[in-house]
């Protein structure tokens, strides 16, 4: 009888140690999986912001240019790589950046066009392309992703 009782506690304590080690293997895999996953996303955050900066050198470079052309050169690559950061960071950015390069642009004195239907279509699709992040206000995500402005405000 003692026998019988051993051998089922071995089989039983081999099963829980099966079960854990199988547990532990696959809490870590999702546990570095997540990481990779949120480094990534770090990265292309990163990129985005940097290129913005990089965008803003061209503008600043373009202001101190006495060339006239290359002062145009300078401000027509702001506006190319400016436009392309800007909608990287309307996906990756936090709230607080969207907030504040829509502000920029409203200090900027940029006047935007009421959106179209179109535009209200694309700010959906935006808005979709953030997915868990914090949302953003309608009218600030026109203004960095659509580079429109929502009727409701002027």
């Amino acid at each position: 009888m003692a026998n019988n009782r051993d051998w089922r506690l071995s089989l039983g304590l081999s099963a829980v140690g099966v079960v854990g080690a199988l547990l532990g293997t696959g809490l870590q895999y999702g546990l570095t999986v997540h990481r990779e996953r949120t480094n990534a996303f770090e990265q292309k955050q990163n990129d985005a912001y940097l290129a913005f900066l990089d965008a803003f050198d061209k503008s600043r470079m373009a202001k101190r240019e006495r060339d006239p052309a290359k002062a145009a050169q300078f401000e027509r690559e702001f506006e190319l790589e400016g436009a392309t950061a800007v909608r990287k960071i309307a996906v990756f950015g936090n709230k607080q950046v969207v907030e504040a390069v829509a502000e920029w642009y409203r200090q900027q004195g940029t006047k935007f066009p009421p959106c179209s239907e179109e535009q209200r279509t694309e700010l959906a699709i935006w808005r979709a392309m953030r997915g868990g992040l914090e949302k953003v206000n309608s009218a600030d995500l026109a203004a960095v992703a659509g580079f429109c402005r929502l009727a409701e405000n002027p």
